[in-house]
């Protein structure tokens, strides 16, 4: 799913917002917030808004859309979006910050790599690979959370709270 689905669907629908949960899964920076679509545009983002605002006139389908218009400022590449390791990252990093269990965090790591939720004809669009190469199977291994950190080379970007407060 990318934002452009999210707002071809709350177009169609009217309602203020949508819940969204298997996308969250797989990248939760889908929700970062980023300026209107037009600003900071290249020309091939704008040739690509043209196409979506055509659709909207036209009312395509809510299916075809889905498998056609992913791609500009609001598609898979967009700005908006961090890479999936750095969320997995961050997410593992919270994850020693608040002491969540081990098996909680591993499922949670598991169901963000992997595509099995994802709608068929969009996992051709989804990266699978990792720049440590990291698998699934690496995450089945791991007993702790120190071996997720080492797995996913976790640095401590997020402040830990002070031992002494």
């Amino acid at each position: 799913y990318t934002r452009a689905d999210i707002n071809e669907l709350k177009r169609r629908s009217g309602c203020d917002g949508i819940m969204l949960a298997r996308p969250a899964l797989y990248n939760v920076s889908l929700f970062r917030r980023g300026d209107v679509r037009n600003n900071g545009n290249n020309s091939k983002n704008g040739a690509n808004n043209q196409q979506i605002d055509s659709a909207f006139e036209n009312e395509v389908p809510l299916s075809k859309f889905q498998s056609q218009y992913h791609e500009g400022y609001y598609g898979y590449n967009s700005p908006l979006l961090l890479p999936r390791s750095t969320m997995i990252q961050e997410y593992i990093a919270q994850c020693v910050r608040y002491k969540a269990h081990p098996k909680n965090a591993k499922y949670v790591v598991c169901e963000m790599m992997n595509i099995r939720r994802a709608p068929t004809e969009r996992a051709p669009f989804l990266n699978m690979n990792y720049p440590g190469g990291q698998t699934i199977a690496d995450i089945c291994k791991c007993r702790t959370l120190d071996d997720l950190v080492k797995v996913w080379d976790v640095r401590w970007i997020i402040p830990m709270p002070d031992a002494s407060a």
